[in-house]
């Protein structure tokens, strides 16, 4: 009886060591290895080496600014879209002496009258945008509102427009070439080459 314990504690030992050899000998698990991490770290790495590209239209900004030089307006404008740009400006001539002169349209009043405005009205869309440079056609509106009846004169101008911004504030200067076609009450239609002048543009 002693001799079969014996033997069946020597066989249970032997077997126990040759599962522990097996186990040793088999290959590691693949969450062991490492190979098993969720898929989400793999793609949250991805995710860091992808650098986002810098763009001017980034939707939902906000910008103002003013437009000097051929069209001298006060403006404001939104990217309802990436690329997309709507604006709208004003401009003011006040003359305490009369006969004032719309700024943008170039109406003028009589003596009685102190006051010319225009009205600006822009889209542009750029095909074209990769800080610190973007660019795209542009439609802008131009239209009188005093002296005299509003709108006694329109311009529409269809331009290719140019943005750069080479600071690290948000600030871009541009322009714009194209033709503008005017249409003055009482008067032919006239067309010429236009250039927009220069905007200046703060982004917020």
């Amino acid at each position: 009886m002693k001799t079969v314990i014996v033997l069946a504690v020597v066989l249970g030992g032997l077997l126990a060591a040759g599962a522990a050899r097996a186990a040793d000998d088999d290959p590691p698990a693949a969450d062991e290895r490492g190979e098993g991490a969720p898929a989400a770290k793999d793609e949250a790495a991805a995710g860091r080496g992808k650098k986002e590209v810098a763009i001017l239209g980034r939707h939902g900004s906000f910008f103002t600014g003013a437009s000097v030089s051929s069209l001298p307006a006060v403006l404001f404008g939104y990217f309802p879209v990436d690329e997309l740009a709507t604006t709208v400006g004003l401009g003011f001539t006040y003359d305490g002496n009369g006969f004032p002169t719309s700024p943008l349209t170039g109406i003028k009043g009589a003596v009685n009258n102190r006051v010319g405005s225009d009205l600006f009205l822009d889209v542009m869309y750029f095909v074209h945008d990769k800080a610190p440079f973007a660019m795209g056609p542009e439609l802008n509106f131009v239209g009188s509102l005093s002296p005299n009846v509003p709108l006694t004169a329109v311009v529409v101008t269809p331009l290719w427009a140019l943005r750069y911004a080479p600071w690290r504030a948000p600030i871009a200067i541009g322009t714009g070439l194209g033709v503008s076609f005017a249409f003055v009450k009482g008067a032919q239609p006239v067309a010429s080459v236009a250039t927009q002048g220069l905007d200046i543009v703060y982004a917020f």
